[in-house]
């Protein structure tokens, strides 16, 4: 994982570790990030849950204990110190746009890559051919935001369970 900023002077940190230490308590998620939360929870960290269904990101809070909470987009944005947005780009680009203001001074981590449903059950690249989404989010994000671009999974279904077929998984694409 690497880090850029809009902030002249900020280094560039690495690992997941140093971003949960250095940046502040509580972390926003908005979208679908149950695995991140999950292991925020298991690590000992607050998290604010947000998504279009508010139901299920608080269905998901509940079952994850007292470190999780569940609240709407921006409202969970302005608790946190941390934004991870767990969405597909467009919308990380609708929501960042309309939550600009809020974003100042946070630290915003995208996991996003440039793909997208392409109709067909599949997934189909939506930047043209040398285009990154990191190029795109860090542009969009407002000064003082600190951007993180993490490793995205998409179409990776559970990649733990790859690595481990005592637990049933397999590395072979499902139908």
């Amino acid at each position: 994982m690497t880090t850029t900023t809009n902030s002249p002077g900020r280094a560039a940190m690495t690992g997941v570790e140093g971003i949960s230490k250095s940046f502040g308590e509580t972390r926003a998620l908005a979208g679908e990030g149950s695995r991140v939360a999950r292991n925020l929870v298991r690590g000992g960290e607050r998290v604010v849950l947000a998504a279009r269904d508010q139901s299920n990101a608080g269905s998901l809070a509940a079952g994850l204990g007292e470190l999780a909470s569940s609240a709407a987009v921006a409202d969970a944005v302005a608790q946190a110190d941390t934004v991870v947005f767990a969405v597909w780009p467009a919308a990380g680009k609708e929501l960042i746009s309309r939550l600009s203001q809020a974003l100042a001074g946070k630290v915003v981590i995208d996991p996003s890559d440039p793909v997208g449903p392409d109709g067909h059950g599949g997934l189909a690249r939506t930047l043209p051919e040398g285009g990154s989404a990191a190029s795109v989010v860090a542009k969009l994000l407002p000064a003082g935001a600190r951007y993180v671009k993490a490793s995205g999974t998409a179409g990776a279904g559970e990649p733990g369970s790859a690595a481990r077929p005592e637990s049933g998984g397999h590395a072979e694409k499902k139908a």
